[in-house]
């Protein structure tokens, strides 16, 4: 890809004030080695450095995300790990074991909520969740048992 500085491209930047990145409209402000220096076109003003391969031509066609694209699950957090799911860290693992899916945790429902694209995610999560509550199970009594030792 040829860049100038000067041109319009949409690059993979990160989001102000926030901990994930997105394609956004930009103007290459300066260019030095393999990396640009861009600013954001639309939404807030963002200044970033990024490297080439995040950067693609604006031609590219994105279509916008539907509500009909995502599908959504619900699945049962058994009583005795409620607690422990109220932090979401305790559940990154099942996240990045899965795949390709977001979970929130529903505190008033007990319920571990996912979204994602894929059918097969939700078939995995559901396949998965199972050996994950024991697994949690596990952590959570070892925890326990960790702190009881500490007093």
């Amino acid at each position: 890809m040829n860049i100038k500085v000067g041109d319009v491209v949409e690059a993979l930047v990160k989001q102000e004030n926030e901990a994930f990145h997105g394609y956004q409209k930009c103007t290459v402000k300066d260019l030095k080695a393999e990396f640009a220096v861009l600013e954001s076109v639309e939404g807030p003003k963002v200044m970033d450095i990024v490297g080439f391969e995040k950067i693609r031509p604006l031609t590219t066609i994105s279509t916008p995300l539907k509500q009909s694209q995502f599908k959504h699950s619900k699945i049962s957090v058994p009583d005795d790990l409620r607690t422990y799911f109220k932090k979401p860290e305790n559940y990154a693992d099942f996240v990045s074991s899965v795949k390709n899916i977001f979970v929130e945790y529903d505190e008033g429902a007990g319920d571990l909520l996912i979204s994602t694209f894929e059918d097969q995610a939700i078939k995995r999560a559901n396949i998965l969740s199972d050996m994950y509550f024991k697994d949690s199970r596990q952590k959570m009594q070892l925890l326990q048992r960790q702190e009881v030792s500490l007093f």
